[in-house]
Protein backbone atom coordinates (compact mmCIF):
# COMPACT_ATOMS: atom_id res chain seq x y z
CA UNK A 1 0.00 0.00 0.00
CA UNK A 2 1.20 3.25 -0.91
CA UNK A 3 2.93 5.32 2.28
CA UNK A 4 0.43 8.13 0.83
CA UNK A 5 -2.56 6.15 1.74
CA UNK A 6 -4.53 6.38 4.68
CA UNK A 7 -4.50 2.95 6.59
CA UNK A 8 -5.72 4.19 10.23
CA UNK A 9 -4.93 1.20 13.06
CA UNK A 10 -8.47 2.49 14.19
CA UNK A 11 -10.02 0.90 10.64
CA UNK A 12 -9.42 -2.78 11.36
CA UNK A 13 -12.74 -4.09 9.59
CA UNK A 14 -14.56 -2.84 6.48
CA UNK A 15 -16.79 -0.83 8.29
CA UNK A 16 -14.67 0.65 10.43
CA UNK A 17 -12.18 1.75 7.29
CA UNK A 18 -15.06 3.01 5.49
CA UNK A 19 -16.75 5.42 7.45
CA UNK A 20 -12.70 6.58 8.60
CA UNK A 21 -11.83 7.00 4.75
CA UNK A 22 -15.34 8.37 3.47
CA UNK A 23 -14.52 11.22 6.18
CA UNK A 24 -11.18 12.15 4.64
CA UNK A 25 -10.77 11.63 1.53
CA UNK A 26 -7.64 12.96 0.14
CA UNK A 27 -5.75 12.67 3.74
CA UNK A 28 -2.03 12.03 3.30
CA UNK A 29 -1.06 10.49 6.39
CA UNK A 30 -2.94 8.10 8.96
CA UNK A 31 -2.95 10.34 11.39
CA UNK A 32 -4.78 13.38 9.31
CA UNK A 33 -6.97 10.96 8.10
CA UNK A 34 -8.77 9.65 11.95
CA UNK A 35 -8.24 13.53 13.30
CA UNK A 36 -11.13 14.60 10.08
CA UNK A 37 -12.88 11.46 10.92
CA UNK A 38 -13.42 12.33 14.62
CA UNK A 39 -13.46 15.84 13.80
CA UNK A 40 -16.68 15.22 11.07
CA UNK A 41 -18.47 12.27 13.61
CA UNK A 42 -21.69 13.86 15.64
CA UNK A 43 -21.61 13.93 19.61
CA UNK A 44 -24.24 16.58 21.02
CA UNK A 45 -23.39 17.73 24.82
CA UNK A 46 -26.41 19.38 26.83
CA UNK A 47 -26.70 23.36 26.37
CA UNK A 48 -25.97 25.73 28.90
CA UNK A 49 -29.05 26.77 30.38
CA UNK A 50 -31.31 23.62 29.50
CA UNK A 51 -32.45 21.15 31.65
CA UNK A 52 -30.89 17.95 30.89
CA UNK A 53 -31.33 14.12 31.46
CA UNK A 54 -27.88 12.58 31.25
CA UNK A 55 -27.19 8.76 31.20
CA UNK A 56 -24.03 6.77 30.14
CA UNK A 57 -25.22 3.13 28.64
CA UNK A 58 -24.08 -0.15 27.98
CA UNK A 59 -23.00 -3.35 29.29
CA UNK A 60 -22.31 -4.26 32.86
CA UNK A 61 -18.95 -3.99 33.32
CA UNK A 62 -18.33 -1.19 31.01
CA UNK A 63 -17.38 1.20 33.34
CA UNK A 64 -20.54 3.48 32.57
CA UNK A 65 -21.13 4.44 36.18
CA UNK A 66 -17.49 5.21 37.00
CA UNK A 67 -17.91 7.65 33.98
CA UNK A 68 -20.81 9.21 34.96
CA UNK A 69 -19.85 10.02 38.17
CA UNK A 70 -16.64 11.69 37.21
CA UNK A 71 -19.12 13.41 34.25
CA UNK A 72 -21.56 14.97 37.08
CA UNK A 73 -18.34 16.29 39.07
CA UNK A 74 -16.53 18.03 36.13
CA UNK A 75 -20.23 19.64 35.24
CA UNK A 76 -20.54 20.58 39.42
CA UNK A 77 -16.62 21.99 39.01
CA UNK A 78 -17.42 23.79 36.37
CA UNK A 79 -20.01 25.72 37.90
CA UNK A 80 -23.54 23.96 36.34
CA UNK A 81 -25.99 22.25 38.90
CA UNK A 82 -25.46 19.16 39.09
CA UNK A 83 -27.99 16.14 39.90
CA UNK A 84 -27.00 12.42 41.01
CA UNK A 85 -29.69 9.98 40.27
CA UNK A 86 -30.42 6.64 41.24
CA UNK A 87 -32.44 4.48 38.50
CA UNK A 88 -30.45 1.01 38.39
CA UNK A 89 -33.47 -1.06 39.80
CA UNK A 90 -31.55 -4.28 38.86
CA UNK A 91 -27.43 -4.20 40.09
CA UNK A 92 -27.75 -4.64 44.33
CA UNK A 93 -26.40 -1.76 46.08
CA UNK A 94 -26.70 0.80 43.09
CA UNK A 95 -28.64 2.80 45.26
CA UNK A 96 -26.84 2.96 48.29
CA UNK A 97 -23.35 3.61 46.08
CA UNK A 98 -24.91 6.19 44.34
CA UNK A 99 -25.91 7.82 47.21
CA UNK A 100 -22.49 7.39 49.06
CA UNK A 101 -21.03 8.87 45.91
CA UNK A 102 -23.09 11.95 45.95
CA UNK A 103 -22.60 12.39 50.01
CA UNK A 104 -18.67 12.41 49.62
CA UNK A 105 -18.74 14.60 46.46
CA UNK A 106 -21.42 17.03 47.56
CA UNK A 107 -23.69 16.96 44.99
CA UNK A 108 -27.89 16.54 45.69
CA UNK A 109 -29.23 12.95 45.25
CA UNK A 110 -32.39 11.55 43.98
CA UNK A 111 -33.85 8.23 43.44
CA UNK A 112 -36.10 7.72 40.16
CA UNK A 113 -37.32 3.61 40.34
CA UNK A 114 -40.52 5.05 38.15
CA UNK A 115 -41.21 7.01 35.30
CA UNK A 116 -42.85 9.54 37.74
CA UNK A 117 -40.12 9.74 40.54
CA UNK A 118 -38.10 10.78 37.38
CA UNK A 119 -40.34 13.61 36.55
CA UNK A 120 -40.36 14.79 40.04
CA UNK A 121 -36.85 14.86 40.24
CA UNK A 122 -36.69 16.81 37.25
CA UNK A 123 -39.40 19.07 37.84
CA UNK A 124 -37.62 20.00 41.24
CA UNK A 125 -34.44 20.66 40.04
CA UNK A 126 -32.76 24.58 39.21
CA UNK A 127 -33.46 25.17 35.25
CA UNK A 128 -30.50 23.94 33.56
CA UNK A 129 -29.38 21.44 35.82
CA UNK A 130 -27.95 17.97 34.35
CA UNK A 131 -29.34 15.32 36.33
CA UNK A 132 -26.96 12.24 36.05
CA UNK A 133 -29.22 9.28 36.03
CA UNK A 134 -27.67 5.81 37.02
CA UNK A 135 -29.37 3.27 34.91
CA UNK A 136 -29.50 -0.50 34.65
CA UNK A 137 -27.22 -2.28 32.21
CA UNK A 138 -28.35 -2.18 28.34
CA UNK A 139 -30.58 0.23 26.60
CA UNK A 140 -32.74 2.64 28.80
CA UNK A 141 -34.87 5.92 27.94
CA UNK A 142 -36.59 8.16 30.29
CA UNK A 143 -40.36 9.15 30.24
CA UNK A 144 -40.99 12.50 28.84
CA UNK A 145 -40.03 15.41 30.71
CA UNK A 146 -41.07 18.87 29.83
CA UNK A 147 -37.97 21.13 29.14
CA UNK A 148 -35.83 18.33 29.87
CA UNK A 149 -33.53 16.83 26.83
CA UNK A 150 -31.99 13.27 27.68
CA UNK A 151 -28.39 12.95 26.37
CA UNK A 152 -27.82 9.32 26.63
CA UNK A 153 -23.94 8.61 25.62
CA UNK A 154 -22.57 4.77 25.11
CA UNK A 155 -19.92 3.16 26.99
CA UNK A 156 -17.36 1.61 25.17
CA UNK A 157 -14.80 -0.14 26.82
CA UNK A 158 -11.47 0.68 24.81
CA UNK A 159 -9.79 -2.33 26.73
CA UNK A 160 -12.48 -5.15 26.30
CA UNK A 161 -11.91 -7.64 23.67
CA UNK A 162 -13.75 -6.54 20.46
CA UNK A 163 -15.58 -9.56 20.01
CA UNK A 164 -16.74 -9.19 23.52
CA UNK A 165 -17.45 -5.22 23.05
CA UNK A 166 -19.23 -5.98 19.57
CA UNK A 167 -21.40 -8.82 21.52
CA UNK A 168 -22.49 -6.17 23.81
CA UNK A 169 -24.15 -4.13 21.25
CA UNK A 170 -26.22 -6.38 19.52
CA UNK A 171 -29.98 -4.60 19.05
CA UNK A 172 -28.14 -1.47 20.66
CA UNK A 173 -30.54 1.49 18.96
CA UNK A 174 -27.17 3.94 17.88
CA UNK A 175 -29.48 6.43 16.68
CA UNK A 176 -30.77 7.64 20.14
CA UNK A 177 -27.57 8.40 21.73
CA UNK A 178 -25.73 12.04 21.63
CA UNK A 179 -22.15 10.29 21.19
CA UNK A 180 -19.60 7.52 22.83
CA UNK A 181 -17.37 7.30 26.00
CA UNK A 182 -14.38 5.75 25.61
CA UNK A 183 -13.75 4.05 29.03
CA UNK A 184 -11.35 2.32 30.38
CA UNK A 185 -8.90 4.32 28.62
CA UNK A 186 -5.80 3.95 30.46
CA UNK A 187 -6.09 0.09 30.71
CA UNK A 188 -5.94 -0.48 27.08
CA UNK A 189 -2.57 -0.33 24.93
CA UNK A 190 -3.93 1.96 22.71
CA UNK A 191 -7.34 3.51 21.85
CA UNK A 192 -7.13 1.75 18.22
CA UNK A 193 -9.79 -1.32 19.32
CA UNK A 194 -11.99 1.20 20.98
CA UNK A 195 -11.66 3.82 18.06
CA UNK A 196 -13.05 0.58 16.02
CA UNK A 197 -15.42 -0.30 17.68
CA UNK A 198 -16.75 3.31 17.14
CA UNK A 199 -16.44 3.77 13.93
CA UNK A 200 -18.76 0.59 13.65
CA UNK A 201 -21.48 2.52 15.44
CA UNK A 202 -21.52 5.38 13.65
CA UNK A 203 -21.35 7.83 16.89
CA UNK A 204 -19.11 10.49 17.68
CA UNK A 205 -16.60 10.32 20.32
CA UNK A 206 -17.34 13.17 22.99
CA UNK A 207 -15.74 11.96 26.03
CA UNK A 208 -12.68 9.83 26.99
CA UNK A 209 -12.72 8.45 30.82
CA UNK A 210 -9.12 6.91 32.75
CA UNK A 211 -8.86 5.43 36.11
CA UNK A 212 -11.11 4.64 39.11
CA UNK A 213 -10.38 8.16 40.88
CA UNK A 214 -13.71 9.69 40.42
CA UNK A 215 -12.07 13.03 41.21
CA UNK A 216 -10.09 12.66 37.67
CA UNK A 217 -10.07 11.15 34.33
CA UNK A 218 -13.04 11.81 32.01
CA UNK A 219 -11.72 14.80 28.98
CA UNK A 220 -13.51 15.78 26.36
CA UNK A 221 -12.64 13.99 23.00
CA UNK A 222 -9.57 16.43 21.36
CA UNK A 223 -9.25 14.65 17.31
CA UNK A 224 -5.56 16.29 17.17
CA UNK A 225 -4.59 15.28 20.51
CA UNK A 226 -6.10 11.41 19.82
CA UNK A 227 -4.96 11.02 16.58
CA UNK A 228 -1.48 12.54 17.40
CA UNK A 229 -1.34 9.86 20.20
CA UNK A 230 -2.14 6.83 18.02
CA UNK A 231 0.24 7.80 14.98
CA UNK A 232 3.31 9.98 16.52
CA UNK A 233 5.36 12.08 14.70
CA UNK A 234 8.64 10.12 13.65
CA UNK A 235 11.73 12.08 15.46
CA UNK A 236 13.89 13.84 13.01
CA UNK A 237 17.12 12.26 11.81
CA UNK A 238 20.37 14.20 12.76
CA UNK A 239 22.34 15.05 10.09
CA UNK A 240 25.64 12.46 9.64
CA UNK A 241 28.88 14.28 10.48
CA UNK A 242 32.28 13.79 9.21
Amino acid sequence: MPSSTPSPASAGTPAAARAVLDAAPGARTPAAALERWLEASPASYPPDGQTAIVTIQGAEGSGRTTALLKMALDCADAGRSAILVAADTVRAGARDAIRACADALGLPFAEAFTPGELVRAAARAPRGACLFVDTPAGAWAPPPIPGAAHFAYLAIPAHWQAAAARAAFLDVPFGRFAGAVLTGADLAPTLAAGLELLAETGLGLAFLSAGRDIAAGITVADPPAIAAALFPAPAPRLAATA
